[in-house]
């Protein structure tokens, strides 16, 4: 006798395979991912008001 296969498992497992497929090939585009993206700008950001808080009033 051959083994039992349970079809909900497997279907489930093929869909999981197919999104990390698809995460992958998006995540390989774009390049890097949202939390570290996120970070960058907000780095940016308090460099900018950084700078912006040194500046004279009076410059010409």
């Amino acid at each position: 006798m051959g083994n039992v296969i349970n079809l909900r498992q497997v279907r489930k497992k093929k869909t999981r395979a197919e999104k990390r497929e698809i995460s992958a090939a998006s995540t390989a585009v774009s390049g890097v991912k949202k939390p570290e993206h996120t970070r960058a700008g907000r780095l940016k950001d308090i460099a900018d008001s950084t700078l912006d808080g040194h500046k004279r009033e009076d410059e010409t």
